[in-house]
């Protein structure tokens, strides 16, 4: 999977998180996965797989991105 520079990144990911389909939401969710089974959210990739595709489906994903950005946003003022 390539990305590219920012501007191509941010428009692959905010076309995910406004349902996108294809390698990069795979990789999204797998890695989603991942993340919520090291944090002992999940038993495994397979349980965290349904938990990281309501997250990105449902919004919530999506909502914490706009979060992180508001706030890192507000380090640099």
């Amino acid at each position: 999977i390539a990305g590219g520079d920012v501007a191509d990144n941010v428009a692959i990911i905010r076309r995910l998180f406004a349902g996108g389909n294809g390698p990069a939401r795979a990789v999204v969710l797998l890695n989603a996965a991942a993340a919520l089974n090291a944090a002992g959210l999940a038993a495994d990739l397979r349980a965290g797989l349904p938990l990281a595709t309501r997250a990105l489906d449902s919004g919530a994903a999506g909502a914490t991105l706009d979060r992180l950005i508001r706030l890192t946003q507000g380090f640099a003022a």
